[in-house]
């Protein structure tokens, strides 16, 4: 009984293992420039989404500031305004850095199996990059939003 289950552990170990191999195969140069292609393609459009709905936001707070009847609402205004703006810089940036981040990880999928791990944790290592500079540049934002609501 002992025996059987340590046979089976160690079979489900090798298979394990070959699966993993496999799974790290170097990718036939068509499918990845097809795959490279398409992660393109579709971080042009999530990238084309943010700008629309950025440009949206900053036309809707440009009217905000326009329609304010004192200095106290434009103050408000202009603060939910720059705040609006580090939201949309921060999606944008989110949106290329996603976008940039699949392409490199399709592109590494082309390389040999020896070569993919690096390569995937250099592209997992810029996002995360990206992803903190999006995030500054929303503090930032933030920041400006705060002191404009502060100033008397």
């Amino acid at each position: 009984m002992n025996r059987t289950r340590i046979l089976e552990g160690m079979s489900l170990l090798i298979a394990g293992t070959l699966l993993c191999t496999a799974c790290n195969r170097q990718e036939d140069p068509d499918e990845t420039a097809r795959d490279v292609s398409a992660a393109a393609a579709e971080g042009r459009e999530e990238i084309a989404d943010a700008a629309r709905d950025a440009n949206e936001a900053a036309a809707d707070a440009a009217a905000n500031i326009r329609d304010a009847d004192d200095a106290s609402e434009r103050r408000e205004a202009i603060a939910d305004a720059r705040e609006s703006a580090g939201k949309s810089a921060h999606d944008l940036a989110m949106e290329k850095a996603e976008a940039d981040r699949d392409i490199a990880k399709q592109k590494c999928d082309g390389l040999p199996a020896d070569r993919q791990g690096a390569c995937n944790e250099a592209a997992d290592a810029a996002y995360e990059k990206a992803k903190t500079d999006a995030e500054r540049l929303k503090d930032a934002a933030d920041e400006r939003a705060t002191r404009t609501r502060n100033t008397p």
